[in-house]
């Protein structure tokens, strides 16, 4: 098996905790992993969805850099990134959401 090339790995003593979010699909970029994710209300027992959201991991330890709001579910691997880091979410109801740096 083949080692991957160093442009792709962890940082050198990188260490990862537990993630408390309920991954829905992941990119890893550069310098982070794209996670789309939901979001709960707790009321009592009862949990229900809040949000979708779309968030940035640190590599280097999993912690959130920023993250955004969905207007919709995600569509099932609708989380892609191009080449200059321009962002895409396929929504379920068909829509696009869509983030790009200037």
């Amino acid at each position: 098996m083949r080692e991957a090339p160093a442009r792709y790995a962890l940082p050198a003593g990188a260490q990862w905790g537990p993630v408390a979010l309920d991954a829905f699909d992941c990119v890893l970029a550069a310098n982070a992993v794209l996670v789309t994710h939901a979001t709960w209300k707790t009321e009592g027992r009862d949990r229900r969805l809040d949000q979708w959201r779309l968030s940035a991991l640190a590599r280097e330890d999993g912690r959130i850099l920023w993250s955004v709001n969905l207007p919709e579910r995600p569509a099932w691997k609708g989380l892609s990134m191009d080449a200059r880091g321009r962002v895409l979410v396929s929504l379920w109801d068909g829509s696009l959401a869509a983030w790009a740096t200037p």
